[in-house]
């Protein structure tokens, strides 16, 4: 059986979330595992069962288990009803990077970006080109930032909202500048970024979705292996395998 950590007396439902969620993701308790019963887990966790049962109200918001009253709190299949939400714990589950998790992202990403330049050159507003002309020449703003606000605007001058919705949330989730602060920290990765933002931006302005999307395109291809690259050395140099 998964043991679990007394917690520090701060935000307590949100830690007894986070060693939950590990625990289910990392399949220590299994689709369709009783978790202990509330007094045992209160009693190991050194909490009150209040503030674990505020913390079932968040997993069973994220469909990670089934609470049923008068019985208990069942464990769910997350690959049958996970959300977004579930995809940076996802990413770190055990403590380091999960390589396959992120080529999945990777992956996805170069499946949907593309399209999106390309649909952003032909509905781009005056506003919108403006914005992306801001942003690339803000020298205020930290590479992290630039490069987040510039996706940000593609995706709106695109009008594809529920791209614009995923691309909030992957960037307000903290995982997107973690990789970022790695990526960046090659001067050459940071050049071949920075003639991509003069590049995708001119293709933009002059309406040629084909060139937009091939621009993003090979960027994407090569931010992705570089990244890859990098997380791989990371690890092994920290002697994560």
């Amino acid at each position: 059986m998964a043991t679990l950590a007394p917690l520090q007396k701060t935000r307590l439902h949100e830690g007894i979330v986070e060693q939950l969620q590990e625990k289910i993701l990392s399949g220590q308790f299994r689709s369709g595992d009783k978790l202990p019963p509330e007094r045992d887990l209160a009693e190991s966790l050194d909490v009150n069962r209040s503030t674990l049962r505020e913390a079932f109200k968040k997993l069973e918001m994220l469909d990670l288990v089934e609470i049923r009253h008068g019985d208990g709190v069942y464990v769910k299949d997350y690959l049958d009803s996970g959300s977004l939400e579930l995809l940076p714990a996802l990413m770190r589950s055990g403590g380091s990077y999960d390589v396959t998790i992120l080529k999945g992202l990777l992956d996805l990403r170069r499946l949907i970006l593309p399209d999106v330049a390309f649909q952003a050159a032909l509905n781009r507003t005056d506003g919108d080109l403006a914005e992306m002309e801001r942003v690339i020449g803000d020298g205020s703003l930290t590479l992290n930032d630039r490069d987040m606000l510039l996706y940000r605007a593609i995706g709106r001058a695109s009008r594809n909202i529920p791209f614009v919705i995923i691309l909030n949330f992957f960037n307000n989730s903290g995982l997107v500048a973690e990789l970022l602060t790695l990526y960046f920290a090659d001067p050459f990765n940071l050049k071949r970024t920075t003639r991509f933002y003069g590049e995708i931006v001119d293709a933009i302005r002059e309406r040629r979705p084909d060139k937009s999307k091939k621009i993003m395109y090979d960027l994407l291809v090569f931010a992705e292996d570089k990244t890859i690259r990098i997380l791989n050395e990371k690890m092994n140099k920290d002697g994560i395998r």
